[in-house]
């Protein structure tokens, strides 16, 4: 399996705040914990407002690991 990778867990309070393009939208996300893998990786654990289609498309709260994409990720103001 390899190596694990070296975890940074945020706490609750002063989280960092990104945003993630979702199906063309920018969502803001809370980032939980930053994984950085031997590989040179890093993946971010966030918790995200996303639509919830049972729910008319209204936003609910989801857990989500994304894969750092800088061309769909940004730090939020």
């Amino acid at each position: 399996m390899g190596r694990p990778p070296r975890v940074t867990v945020y706490p609750a309070r002063g989280v960092p705040r990104l945003q993630v393009r979702v199906d063309g939208e920018w969502r803001d996300a809370e980032v939980m914990a930053r994984h950085d893998w031997p590989s040179g990786m890093i993946t971010v654990q966030t918790t995200i407002r996303l639509p919830v289609a049972d729910l008319g498309g209204q936003l609910g709260a989801h857990c989500r690991t994304y894969l750092w994409d800088p061309g769909a990720m940004r730090v939020a103001e």
